[in-house]
This record gives C-alpha cells, sequence and structure tokens, in this order.
C-alpha cells in the first residue's frame, strides 16, 4: 500500500508524534512537510476483537484518512491506536471531524 508506513519508520513517527485523543481512538500526528504523501499505520492489539472486526475498523479508518488527507494533499502521518474497535460509524466518523478541528483550527 502506497499510503502506508514503513515498519522502518513506525517507530520514528510513533516517537516523534503528537497524541490527540478523540472518542475512543488515540490518533498519533506528525505533521512533515518533507512527505511526498499523507502516511498511515495502525496499532491494534489482538485482545481487542476477532480478525474481522479488526479488519472493518481499518477499512473504515482508511476510507476517512483517503478522503480527509490524501484527496486534499495534507501533509501528514498518522497512527492510529483504538481503545475499543467495536465503535459504529459515525462515532469514527466524528474522531476524524474532531481530530480536523483539532490539527487545522487557523
Amino acid at each position: 500500500m502506497k499510503n502506508s508506513i514503513s515498519s522502518s519508520n513506525f517507530s520514528k513517527i510513533y516517537s516523534d508524534s503528537k497524541a490527540v485523543s478523540c472518542n475512543k481512538i488515540l490518533f498519533k500526528i506528525h505533521l512533515n512537510t518533507d512527505l511526498e504523501n499523507p502516511l498511515l499505520g495502525f496499532s491494534i492489539n489482538r485482545r481487542l476483537g476477532k480478525a474481522n472486526k479488526r479488519v472493518l475498523f481499518k477499512r473504515r479508518c482508511r476510507n476517512l484518512f483517503n478522503h480527509r488527507f490524501i484527496k486534499n494533499k495534507k501533509k501528514i502521518a498518522m497512527i492510529i491506536m483504538p481503545k475499543s474497535i467495536n465503535l459504529e460509524w459515525n462515532v469514527i466518523r466524528k474522531s476524524f471531524d474532531l481530530l480536523e478541528k483539532e490539527l487545522y483550527r487557523d
């Protein structure tokens, strides 16, 4: 995936990022103007739920990330760390809304 964070960059972005908590999702954000395109990574523990639930959560997050950051060509690297994966579509969408308001308050 061209917008995925490589394993070599994951720990660097994880340690150098700003944490923003919205609803039950923790976003680790690294705003960097040197990026050619937005990057997305996940840190989801197995104990949060079955594989199909984890995949559904990631698919929903990728969709929102594509529409809000990739299509708008924002220079951002993001790691998503949910506290729960049993979240409705509206809760995930509202978390992304709050995140955008937090990041781009200009």
